[in-house]
């Protein structure tokens, strides 16, 4: 049967959904891994019965999101979006730097990405590893006729709505940049 390695964001919306998957082609005889930040993931691979790899066990990147964690929930909105952009920031830079060994090392036939996982059909690519993407929450879709998932404002196909959502899809492409320019260096 194939070795399938997953790789997931360290949030419960994401890991039981893939979990979910992962549990199903073990039973059906894969050999399957995930590979995530450490700090709930491990636990919850466990609950499915799921092998675990931490991306990086010791390092700045873990413990920083440890940390940060709690922060993002209580934070105000504003510095909440910056420990968010900075995290992302950071989670790109710990796949491009551990992904590629981590990954190769389990000799995956397949890996399974998590949509939300920056750079991590970057180092599938890097590895010439098939890869396919997961999609655990709303996809991006940037569009604009077509309403980003995180604004909240009604389908409208008036010429200020889709400027309403040209905005909109710009300030995501902002929120992402830091994370876009680790990966595409």
């Amino acid at each position: 049967m194939a070795r399938i390695v997953f790789l997931s964001r360290n949030n419960e919306g994401h890991l039981f959904q893939a979990m979910t998957l992962a549990q199903t082609l073990r039973q059906r005889g894969h050999d399957v891994t995930l590979v995530s930040e450490p700090v709930k993931a491990a636990d919850i691979a466990g609950r499915f019965g799921i092998d675990f790899v931490p991306l990086s066990s010791a390092d700045v990147p873990t413990r920083w999101l440890a940390k940060l964690l709690p922060v993002i929930g209580t934070a105000m909105f504003c510095r909440a979006d910056l420990v968010r952009i900075k995290m992302f920031q950071v989670l790109a830079e710990a796949m491009l730097l551990k992904g590629p060994d981590i990954v190769a090392s389990l000799q995956p036939d397949v890996v399974v990405v998590d949509q939300n996982v920056v750079a991590g059909g970057s180092v599938c690519e890097k590895l010439k590893l098939p890869f396919v993407s997961l999609a655990t929450s709303v996809p991006w879709h940037a569009e604009e006729s077509v309403v980003p998932h995180w604004v909240g404002w009604p389908h409208n196909t008036s010429a200020a709505a889709l400027r309403k959502n040209r905005w909109g899809n710009w300030g995501f492409e902002v929120y992402m940049r830091p994370a876009m320019n680790v990966i595409n260096e």
